[in-house]
């Protein structure tokens, strides 16, 4: 996993993670709960791991034994 940016940059959409995706992660996790710095630290994880996260059934991946 990439060390957390205490300072990100702007966003720019990476792969699988698009502008509207993170509109849609922040509209649901934007409850108060963090800091807005610290929501800016989250999307910047989640796009630098976009290959991790599924956002469509047909993204899902499998582990391979």
């Amino acid at each position: 996993m990439p060390p957390l940016n205490p300072n990100p940059p702007p966003f720019l959409p990476t792969g699988r993670f698009t502008e509207e995706r993170k509109n849609q992660f922040l509209k649901e996790h934007d409850t108060g709960f963090l800091h807005a710095d610290e929501l800016k630290i989250l999307v910047d994880l989640v796009a630098k791991q976009n290959q991790a996260f599924a956002w469509k059934v047909e993204e899902k991946g499998y582990f391979k034994p």
